[in-house]
């Protein structure tokens, strides 16, 4: 009995094989959740990226298309052909187009590589090969061109078209980049007689003739302005790098009726002035010193200062000129029954 009563007897507990299960399931199922949810997202984020890339393909497309309608109603607008060649640009020689190909030659199905074109200006035309198309306008790109040379012409209008070799390579991207010069020609004014203002499409060239100006190719206007004679209006086309003559013989306004209003011997005696005549102003020019040039709306008058005369009420722009002294101008408003006058100082030039 106290043997028996002695001995200790331990109980091990047997493990629970129906709990290990459960999280071994459990630890399955996060471990297959979070794999599905790593897939899940890089599957969206592939697409988003894809969605992206047709967007901006979609973009540059409307793009090329909005800028090859403008050009091509500018081109109509402003009757410009595509301009000749005028020497080598950035290792480019520029050269005539080449006469239009029998097919596009941007249809390669195997064995293909691209071509991005871009220039500076942008909106230059492209032609490849001598074919060309509406869409081509810079900055565009052509994937499906077949390996080796190719003849590439840019152009747009008022620049120097340039006509360059670029080598296509297979399955690759190649950028060809082109900066334009602008076409400009020389125009030589002269007119009879010398000393013309020239105004070149409304702008003032700070320039008198004879002159040689540079502008671009296109239709102009040309305006010669000189005091005492007829403004002459003259349309010249100038042509890419050449020079042009434009001259004209002006013609002289006819002389400004002066009526001098001088007061009598003996209104003058008595320091009294006559009166002025009925409907008209009276103009009293002096100046220091005396003996001035009196240009009247740039009609020259037949009396030097000092001067008084009747005129007709109203608004005119005179001019005062001396040798060696700064012209003076100034706009008088004359009123009926009144006196206006003009005094003034000559600066030495």
């Amino acid at each position: 009995m106290e043997a028996r009563t002695g001995a200790t007897l331990t109980h091990v507990p047997r493990p629970n094989r129906r709990g290990l299960i459960e999280a071994a399931v459990l630890v399955a199922l996060i471990v297959a959740t979070a794999v599905a949810g790593y897939v899940y997202y890089g599957v969206r984020t592939a697409r988003k990226l894809h969605d992206a890339n047709l967007e901006l393909e979609r973009k540059i497309q409307e793009q090329q298309m909005q800028q090859a309608a403008a050009a091509k109603v500018l081109k109509a607008a402003e009757g410009v052909a595509d301009a000749q060649t005028a020497g080598p640009i950035d290792g480019a020689t520029d050269s005539d187009p080449k006469s239009k190909a029998g097919k596009s030659p941007n249809t390669a199905v195997t064995h293909r590589g691209e071509l991005r074109f871009t220039s500076k200006p942008s909106g230059a035309s492209v032609e490849i090969d001598g074919w060309s198309e509406a869409r081509w306008v810079t900055p565009f790109k052509a994937s499906n061109l077949a390996p080796g040379p190719h003849t590439i012409v840019f152009s747009k209008p008022g620049y120097v078209s340039v006509s360059r070799t670029s080598t296509v390579t297979r399955n690759r991207s190649v950028l060809v980049s082109q900066v334009l010069r602008a076409s400009v020609t020389v125009f030589s004014i002269s007119s009879k007689p010398a000393g013309a203002k020239i105004m070149l499409d409304g702008k003032d060239t700070l320039k008198t003739t004879p002159a040689r100006i540079r502008t671009r190719a296109g239709e102009h206007i040309v305006v010669l302005h000189k005091a005492g004679y007829r403004d002459a209006s003259l349309p010249a086309v100038a042509e890419e790098g050449q020079a042009k003559s434009v001259s004209a013989s002006l013609q002289a306004l006819p002389p400004l009726q002066m009526e001098e209003h001088r007061p009598a011997t003996w209104r003058r005696m008595l320091g009294m002035n006559e009166p002025v005549p009925a409907g008209k102003g009276v103009v009293h020019i002096r100046t220091l010193p005396e003996g001035a040039t009196i240009l009247v709306d740039d009609r020259v008058a037949p009396l030097r200062a000092p001067v008084r005369w009747a005129v007709a009420p109203g608004v005119y722009h005179v001019t005062l000129k001396l040798a060696g002294y700064r012209p003076v101008s100034r706009s008088i408003h004359v009123e009926p029954g009144r006196v206006t006058t003009i005094n003034e100082v000559f600066a030495r030039l």
